[in-house]
């Protein structure tokens, strides 16, 4: 489970500028992704996020692409992180209909030593599993289901890519948004749940007791604490 109370998390990047840790840029020629910009105006994390286009006539390819096109400045040690970890990353969709919203076939996320040499992961939902919205969307990646491209080296990973690909019915769009990248690992935790079966006969589990007559070999399986609660819902019957 990844609570705010894991084993830790870290920023890969702030998004909130194109220049301050590696340069980020939009692919204008194999994607359809136009110039990428900083947007002041609107950020879902800290002062600004990075914003581009989508013009489905200028490349012929049914994707849109951003990537660090020069290294991170400060790489990112992710050891702790490789095989259990998620990354996670905040789109904006805001200007999408709910048409073009159904064109989107996955988010592909990338993260490694260089294009040659990465993880990728896709998904086609929010954090939540629920759908796309036109809105800011968290998007989540799981390490280990993420699939190995070369030999990247997770000690020190300084290449990011971020690629929204669609179907060939796509239109044009403005004002797609990224922001903050961030990896998690999650935490270890016991859960006690409630099963239907809350009565063993002879060992054997069962949901209720027998009503008709008393069989002393069924007992209760409920915790000591809930006795009363059971205790109760008897007097009621």
């Amino acid at each position: 489970i990844i609570t705010s109370l894991g084993q830790g998390d870290e920023v890969v990047h702030e998004m909130d500028s194109l220049t301050s840790n590696g340069v980020w840029a939009s692919d204008t020629s194999g994607s359809d992704a136009t110039t990428l910009t900083e947007d002041t105006t609107k950020a879902k994390t800290g002062s600004s996020s990075l914003k581009f286009n989508i013009d489905v006539s200028q490349s012929g390819n049914n994707y849109a692409r951003i990537y660090t096109s020069t290294a991170l400045t400060t790489s990112i040690d992710a050891s702790d992180y490789e095989d259990t970890g998620s990354l996670r990353f905040w789109l904006g969709l805001h200007s999408f209909s709910s048409t073009q919203l159904g064109y989107i076939t996955n988010i592909e996320l990338r993260w490694g030593s260089d294009s040659s040499n990465y993880w990728s992961d896709t998904t086609s939902t929010n954090i939540t599993g629920g759908s796309l919205t036109a809105a800011w969307n968290r998007l989540n990646f799981n390490w280990s289901e993420a699939t190995e491209s070369g030999s990247p080296d997770a000690s020190a990973l300084d290449y990011f890519e971020i690629k929204i690909n669609y179907s060939v019915s796509m239109t044009d769009v403005n004002n797609i948004r990224v922001d903050q990248i961030k990896i998690f690992n999650p935490q270890d935790m016991e859960l006690v749940y409630f099963s239907k079966y809350l009565v063993t006969k002879s060992g054997v589990l069962q949901q209720h007791f027998t009503t008709s007559t008393v069989d002393t070999t069924e007992l209760l399986i409920l915790p000591d604490q809930h006795l009363n609660l059971f205790i109760n819902l008897a007097l009621q019957i």
